[in-house]
């Protein structure tokens, strides 16, 4: 058959503006026209033209046939549906592409059209970009309003324009309370899978093409994580991935003091992020320390070993039914929460506020220097003086925090929180009660001696 080797390229856009079927009719109308040999078609939707196009696009395709000759010619609707950038202009006319547009605007094939094309794609990306500048600064005066971003992706919990969906709202909930309780992430993770519970996003699974696709109703820790961290659910105004310090107009679905909280015992220092092993199977690993170095003991096999130098080595399931047994004991006792007094409810949300003005007031400081409205010199100063107060503040809060966490862990019935916990919730209540130090067994002394295992309780009254 004669003619040019020819293809389509059809894209819709994310505006909607004219349908696949529409321009699939009036290039082929061109191409029958023209006499020209149709090859293929390339279709990408809801694709923007003035974004990067890779791997597992039909443009990033049609470069590929391009460059083996599979096709020589390419007709488009107009260059607004082909490419808005310089770049990808570029890209064709280094593929030695004849580019064709039914109405006329572009014509590779010739010298002028080349020129008019380089013309237009340059107009077109000057437009991107405009109409980016609006979308940001009309972002940016939503969220200092306060007003929930309506755009990208719907925040769990919420319909887009920000009315709580209260099933949703119910799972991001139980993930809050069942943190501060001590589950982990890949605990919480597991209970939400076993129980059903469909989550928003479906997992995908990338890389190899016959990789065993995930089932859709499972839970990771990073997507539990990232519900955790988020300050919208705590009705705060986010730009940047960071709150701006101004209260939303939507309606909160986590207490301000709850997910700073959450916020608290994330950042602990000596936490550990563990979203890949398997569940701990014993009570005190990694928790109980070796009474020689302080070292933290593991637990190998069914035993409890100083990892630090080997100085003890204790059977774990004797140490954990004789800790066990104190911690039930402890926990029966009526004066225990008065321990651990959870900070004032009023003073935790004036911390809060404070703690989020001096961010909002920090990165305003930041602003002004980085657009050349103060000196080096007033900068530095400003933002020492708002460092330090910053750091007083968040120093009371964290404080006030580690009280009402023990206290959030332990709840309103302390022994029946300790028989209906799991083994993550156990570990968390059994680090915020006491310390435990295991010294060697006597040379000699068969059975289990209570003397070698030291406690030391937390908090005060013990």
């Amino acid at each position: 058959m004669s003619g040019p080797l020819t293809a389509i390229y059809l894209r819709q856009s994310l505006d909607k503006q004219e349908g696949i079927d529409r321009q699939r009719e009036r290039c082929s109308q061109l191409v029958s026209a023209r006499a020209w040999h149709l090859v293929d078609e390339y279709v990408d939707n809801d694709l923007s033209a003035s974004k990067p196009r890779g791997p597992g696009t039909a443009w990033h395709r049609m470069l590929g046939d391009l460059g083996t000759q599979t096709i020589t010619h390419v007709v488009a609707v107009d260059l607004d549906r082909l490419l808005r950038t310089t770049r990808d202009l570029n890209v064709l006319i280094d593929a030695g592409a004849k580019v064709l547009t039914v109405d006329g605007e572009i014509d590779l094939s010739t010298a002028d059209g080349e020129f008019r094309a380089t013309m237009l794609a340059g107009i077109g990306r000057f437009e991107a970009q405009r109409k980016g500048e609006r979308q940001k600064r009309a972002n940016a005066d939503r969220l200092e309003r306060g007003v929930l971003f309506k755009g990208g992706v719907r925040l769990t919990g919420y319909t887009q324009g920000g009315e709580v969906i209260e099933d949703e709202a119910t799972i991001v909930r139980s993930i809050f309370t069942d943190f501060v309780r001590g589950e982990t992430l890949k605990g919480i993770a597991r209970s939400l899978t076993e129980s059903s519970a469909q989550p928003r996003r479906k997992t995908t699974t990338l890389g190899h093409a016959n990789a065993a696709a995930p089932d859709a109703g499972t839970w990771s820790p990073s997507s539990v994580r990232s519900i955790l961290t988020n300050p919208r659910y705590a009705g705060r105004a986010v730009m940047g991935g960071k709150a701006t310090g101004v209260t939303g107009e939507w309606v909160a679905i986590i207490e301000s003091h709850d997910f700073d909280l959450v916020q608290a015992r994330l950042s602990e220092p000596g936490r550990k992020r563990n979203m890949g092993t398997t569940a701990r199977k014993y009570l005190g690993s990694g928790l109980w320390q070796c009474g020689i170095c302080s070292a933290p003991m593991t637990s190998t096999g069914r035993r409890y070993w100083c990892r630090a130098g080997g100085h003890v080595a204790r059977t774990a399931e004797h140490v954990d039914s004789y800790i066990e047994g104190i911690i039930l004991r402890r926990l029966a006792r009526p004066d225990l929460l008065s321990a651990f007094r959870p900070t004032d409810d009023l003073a935790a949300r004036r911390l809060s506020t404070e703690v989020a003005k001096l961010t909002a007031k920090l990165e305003l400081v930041d602003s002004d220097y980085y657009n050349d409205l103060v000196p080096a010199a007033v900068y530095a100063e400003k933002r020492r003086r708002i460092l330090i107060e910053l750091g007083d503040v968040e120093a009371e809060r964290a404080r006030g925090l580690s009280e009402g966490s023990v206290a959030s862990i332990l709840g309103s019935e302390p022994a029946r929180s300790w028989s209906e916990a799991t083994i993550d919730r156990r570990r968390a209540i059994a680090h915020a009660l006491m310390t435990v130090r295991l010294h060697p067994a006597p040379v000699g002394r068969k059975g289990f001696d209570p003397e070698t295992v030291e406690v030391v309780w937390n908090g005060t009254g013990h």
